[in-house]
């Protein structure tokens, strides 16, 4: 028995990711046509694919309430409308309220049916992805000093504004539409790499390298003092230190000849001491 094989997830966004910096996004939102510019700052602000952009429907967007979004659920690939490339592509991604602001006018100039398109040609018809890429933005990016960008530039440039302001990477890549947040963080960390510098150093402060601080010594373990060595005490320091000591050094030396006991000398003493009523002893 043979059992199916898995489809691969394939994802366009594993390329060779680039993305505009916040001065360039603004040039080249600034310098678009007024019939495309929302377009663009829908791309954006949202991440969208361009083939998911242009098969939005009146229908498919929630301007109203506490949290407008936009709903995913199609796109339009060469004149085609097909569903979005994997389960993870159905999502609603949310809205600005500036963003909002600009839908609900251009929405004024549509037909108010459910499925009228949001972005059509001057004739009504959907819009061509390669006629628009060839004649808008190839020159508009070439003026934003980014020759090299393109649609998807766009939704790289929302992803990585979004990382750098600090979003949940969980959902960055559920607005991206992604199968993983691991993916969408493999693809998009060499970019957050490049951010860190510029978000660390201080418009007001000097951009100088810091002064080098000298290394500290390697902490050592601490060894215990070593005890002085236990020494005898000679004979004469006893005497003088401790008075039983100095008792029994006498007693030796009555002992070896040298001294007599103190005991000895006082009944020396006594016996030749002068008495008050005798007076002083006559030898015999």
């Amino acid at each position: 028995m043979r059992l199916p094989v898995r489809q691969a997830i394939l994802d366009d966004d594993a390329e060779d990711v680039k993305a505009l910096s916040r001065e360039q996004l603004a040039t080249a939102l600034m310098l678009a046509p007024a019939r495309h510019r929302t377009l663009l700052e829908l791309l954006a602000a949202t991440g969208l694919r361009v083939s998911e952009a242009l098969a939005l429907e009146r229908r498919h967007l929630a301007l109203d309430g506490a949290r407008p979004h936009v709903r995913v659920r199609r796109a339009l690939v060469k004149g085609r409308v097909e569903p979005p490339k994997s389960r993870h592509g159905r999502r609603d991604v949310p809205l600005s309220r500036a963003l909002v602001n600009r839908l609900r006018a251009d929405l004024a100039d549509l037909p108010d049916v459910p499925e009228a398109l949001v972005f059509v040609t001057r004739n009504g018809t959907p819009l061509d992805a390669d006629n628009l890429r060839r004649r808008v933005v190839k020159p508009l990016m070439e003026e934003a000093g980014a020759p090299w960008a393109g649609f998807h530039t766009l939704r790289h440039t929302y992803a990585s504004l979004q990382l750098a302001r600090g979003v949940n990477v969980v959902q960055v890549s559920r607005a991206l539409g992604h199968h993983s947040a691991a993916f969408t963080l493999d693809t998009y960390v060499h970019l957050l790499e490049g951010e860190k510098p510029q978000r660390s150093i201080s418009p007001t402060r000097s951009t100088r390298a810091p002064a080098e601080q000298p290394t500290p010594p390697k902490a050592t373990a601490r060894r215990s003092p070593t005890k002085p060595p236990i020494w005898r005490v000679p004979p004469a320091e006893a005497d003088r230190s401790r008075p039983h000591d100095r008792a029994l050094s006498r007693l030796r030396a009555a002992r070896c000849g040298n001294v007599r006991p103190r005991s000895h000398r006082r009944i020396q003493k006594r016996r030749s001491a002068p008495s008050a009523v005798t007076g002083p002893s006559q030898p015999p």
